[in-house]
């Protein structure tokens, strides 16, 4: 690792992902004890999310923790998320690891180090990520299960030509995550929802007439059945779709995705929601 001029480590520039590499050092995402634990595999060495790590082990200071480290044991490593976004995130080597569970008062803390070392590092090392056994995981979803849902809303759901809504557009955006880059969610989610929440705010702050927002009646593909629903004008489309790539999918999907992701064992996805409900 290298101490850049602002104090902060990075990757040497050889050992930086281009992006041809981006799918190769994209997360690893594991779950213990009902947190999640991100980790990277860059040249064999495996790498975790210094955030995480003291999140489970509740070392509250990130920053404070990791200073005592070794340099060439913590870097700022630039990687991709589940969204495709490139980032910077502060993380640490397995020793550095291993130095943060030793700092740590959890008591359970000797029980995640063994599960690092037992589990998911012989993993990691044998298959490149961490693999969950079949019989745990939720029944599989075909890529095209967003389409399917989208097709069907559209047939039984007759919105108004002048007018949109969210589930369509939704949709739309996840069957397109699913076809080109393989991520699922489980099957009883409703992101349209989480996206509705979000949404409404910026259309209050952007002072948007919410005088011309209609109910209408949605039939959802989904356990929801027919329920009513917003639908908004086709002159407000545009800037939907602006904050949504911007603003939502940078900012708030990442956190919906990470209690809501197929690769979690049956049942925590369920146990584990957000406050939207959905």
């Amino acid at each position: 690792m290298e101490d850049d001029k602002r104090g902060r480590y990075s990757i040497p520039p050889a050992s930086r992902p281009s992006n041809e590499d981006i799918m190769e050092n994209a997360l690893r995402i594991f779950n213990y004890q009902g947190t999640e634990i991100r980790t990277i595999v860059i040249d064999g060495e495996v790498y975790f999310v210094a955030f995480d790590v003291c999140r489970f082990l509740e070392l509250k200071n990130v920053s404070q923790a990791v200073s005592r480290l070794k340099e060439k044991h913590k870097g700022d490593i630039i990687i991709s998320d589940v969204t495709g976004r490139l980032q910077s995130m502060l993380c640490v080597k397995e020793p550095g690891l291993y130095q943060l569970i030793f700092t740590s008062r959890k008591p359970e803390a000797e029980a995640f180090q063994d599960w690092v070392y037992e589990e998911v590092l012989p993993a990691i090392r044998k298959t490149g990520s961490y693999s969950i056994p079949e019989q745990s995981l939720p029944r599989l979803m075909i890529n095209s299960v967003w389409e399917r849902r989208r097709v069907l809303f559209n047939l039984n759901t007759k919105i108004p030509d002048a007018y949109w809504c969210i589930f369509d557009e939704v949709a739309g955006y996840l069957s397109k995550l699913e076809e080109y880059r393989n991520i699922h969610l489980v099957e009883s989610a409703t992101p349209d929802i989480a996206v509705g929440l979000h949404w409404m705010p910026e259309v209050r702050r952007l002072g948007l007439d919410v005088s011309l927002i209609r109910r209408y009646p949605h039939v959802y593909p989904d356990k929801r059945g027919k329920q009513m629903a917003n639908i908004y004008p086709n002159d407000w489309l545009g800037t939907f779709r602006t904050w949504f790539q911007i603003d939502y999918l940078r900012h708030e999907f990442p956190i919906y995705l990470s209690t809501r992701l197929l690769a979690l064992p049956e049942g925590q996805a369920d146990q584990r929601r957000l406050s939207d409900g959905g």
